[in-house]
């Protein structure tokens, strides 16, 4: 089997800018043509990446172990469309939240090609297509013992330790932080990239416990922490969530019972005020921990609503601040097993919807706290009245 060297790529500038077309026999035949590719780093909630092995009748570097997803940008093609076309041909990855990383560009004696790089979460297992030679999940160490030693394409150690590396991290982003389990899980997963973490009180039951754990969070953490008043909401909506205890019901999450707990857009005012706090301070990107099991009662934690509000909030900003919501496709059980990998303690959270001093264990929050605790294997630090 060979590639096409028929096949039409677009040519680019450094900022992506289409300026023609070429083969591929052309793009990497030494003519140093710059043109664009897209990769995608799977992790498991352990932290785990997934490598493909390159067959042997690729054309460059056959055998090797390189990124789990990584092809060419066709002629007439969008990064987003092609990052999705590869995923599925490569791994069979139907359902994933891509979180973009900043564009390079990589250089070697043949080619030139302008990487648009990407990660995923994913709990579904990568079903390595005939376009690759297999392929399996290499825990961090794995890869470490194995630099160096030509197990790895050059573009993948370049990469990796552009991105993953010791020294790869900067602080660039604002996430939204409750104090519940999601979001702090999140501000611990991607601490070396938080420069600013945003905490609304918005007069919900459970918002002045929750601000606690969040502020004690971040001030162990060495997060600079801002608690921003949306009064208005409490004075202006319509929810059971701002209208004490007694108006939360004491049930599983279901649409049926707990759509009342809806506070009507308010994650859209949320992100709205942090994306313009993220410009005011320079910085390019907001993180939200919304997750999979939010889907059904939460209109806006939906993918829908993620995508739409990245695409208003980039257009809206000089910067072009972008959205990431990395836990879009994760259940919260998924989320605490990523907790459990980076040592966060549960204890300095808080998740009731009806705000005592003790969870109450009866409302969906509690319910699904203590179940996805219970299926991480954590030893839940929760006190419950029930």
């Amino acid at each position: 089997m060979q590639d096409k060297a028929s096949e039409l790529f677009p040519v680019v500038d450094a900022r992506g800018r289409t300026l023609g077309s070429a083969t591929r026999g052309e793009c990497h035949g030494g003519s140093m043509l710059l043109h664009p590719v897209v990769h995608l780093h799977v992790f498991d909630p352990q932290g785990r990446l997934f490598l493909q092995r390159r067959p042997a009748w690729k054309d460059i570097q056959p055998s090797r172990w390189d990124t789990a997803v990584g092809g060419h940008v066709d002629f007439g093609e969008t990064v987003a469309h092609a990052l999705r076309r590869e995923a599925a041909e490569e791994l069979g990855l139907a359902q994933f939240t891509p979180v973009p990383l900043a564009p390079y560009v990589f250089e070697s004696s043949r080619e030139r090609e302008l990487v648009y790089p990407f990660r995923c979460i994913t709990t579904a297992t990568p079903q390595p297509s005939n376009e690759t030679d297999g392929g399996r999940f290499w825990t961090a160490e794995e890869i470490a013992a194995a630099l160096g030693t030509d197990t790895f394409t050059p573009n993948f150690e370049q990469e990796y330790s552009r991105l993953f590396g010791p020294n790869a991290a900067r602080k660039h982003a604002a996430i939204i932080l409750s104090g519940g389990m999601d979001s702090t899980t999140l501000l611990h997963d991607m601490a070396a990239e938080v420069a600013l973490a945003i905490t609304f009180d918005y007069g919900s039951n459970h918002g002045a416990r929750e601000i606690a754990c969040a502020r004690a969070t971040c001030e162990r953490l060495g997060v600079p922490h801002v608690v921003v008043p949306l009064g208005f909401v409490s004075q202006h909506f319509r929810s059971a969530l701002l209208d004490g205890a007694q108006a939360i019901p004491l049930a599983d999450y279901d649409a049926s019972n707990t759509r009342s707990t809806v506070v009507p857009f308010r994650n859209g005012i949320m992100l709205a005020v942090a994306a313009g706090m993220a410009e005011s301070q320079g910085l390019d990107t907001v993180v939200m921990a919304n997750h999979a099991g939010d889907h059904e009662v939460y209109p806006d934690c939906r993918p829908a609503f993620v995508e739409a509000m990245d695409a208003a909030i980039s257009a809206g900003t000089y910067a072009g601040v972008r959205l990431v919501a990395p836990y879009t496709d994760l259940t919260k059980a998924d989320i605490a097993t990523i907790g459990r990998r980076l040592g966060v303690d549960y204890a300095q959270t808080y998740s009731c919807y009806c705000g005592g001093e003790r969870h109450c264990g009866r409302c969906a929050t509690c319910r699904e706290r203590r179940a996805a605790l219970q299926a991480a294997s954590i030893a839940d630090p929760t006190a419950y009245d029930d």
